[in-house]
């Protein structure tokens, strides 16, 4: 690796970051030399940008694994790293389903805009980023390490604001956004949805790196053993 230039995390830790030819497989071999030598005194982590995607026109015959297995053979991916919520029926009587996945595979999708999952032709489509937010108040513009917040609202579904289920399984016909219902704001929707309360100017997530220097950089993030370092940090999809 001839060059890493360091730059501090919004959670505290340490980011490496790591550029030019095979820089996934130098930043993946950096990542775990430094476990090796920091032998559980922090924690690394090299982590993967992700990309969300809503795919629909499902019928009754799929399964969430299915759509996993179909998307990891499209992208060349693990179906480990496809994260899914639950069918849903939309308007038409078809299902759609909410799928996260690695960056490259969801601009791949994206880009095709079709999936073949068995007999099915299903439509895929990225969803836009999200802004930098907090797990444990909801909001906005700074992580949960920085939360000044008086409550805590991370164990409440971010689609109808119970405590009982997370978002995934979340059985409400209707969502209802746990933020806005405590803000007194219209709540027909659910956390992070365009009708949310859009981010304050100081809360904005600053430009990534990648997109300030024009070049594709790959990061290994170190932080102090009790902390996550594969959260904290915006995820684009754009």
């Amino acid at each position: 690796i001839p060059e890493v230039r360091p730059r501090r995390a919004r959670t505290g830790g340490l980011i490496l970051e790591v550029s030019g030819p095979e820089r996934e497989i130098k930043a993946e071999a950096l990542a775990k030399r430094l476990q090796e030598v920091l032998d559980g005194r922090a924690k690394v982590a090299h982590p993967t940008k992700h990309g969300e995607l809503r795919v629909s026109g499902l019928d009754e015959s799929v399964t969430t694994q299915e759509v996993a297995n179909a998307i990891a053979t499209f992208g060349g991916c693990q179906a480990e790293g496809v994260r899914t919520g639950l069918i849903r029926s939309s308007p038409n009587g078809l299902g759609t389903l909410w799928v996260r996945c690695p960056l490259a595979v969801a601009r791949k999708l994206a880009t095709a805009g079709r999936l073949r999952v068995g007999w099915i032709s299903a439509r895929v489509e990225a969803l836009r980023a999200r802004p930098l937010q907090c797990y444990r108040c909801l909001e906005v513009g700074h992580t949960q390490q920085r939360c000044t917040a008086g409550v805590d609202r991370s164990q409440r579904c971010y689609r109808c604001g119970d405590s009982a289920h997370r978002a995934g399984q979340c059985p409400a016909a209707d969502p209802k956004c746990p933020l806005c219902t405590d803000l007194g704001r219209p709540t027909g929707h659910r956390l992070g949805a365009r009708a949310c309360a859009p981010p304050s100017k100081k809360g904005r997530p600053r430009p990534t790196a990648e997109r300030v220097a024009g070049t594709r950089v790959e990061e290994v993030a170190v932080q102090p053993p009790n902390e996550d370092p594969g959260r904290g940090e915006t995820m684009t999809t754009a």
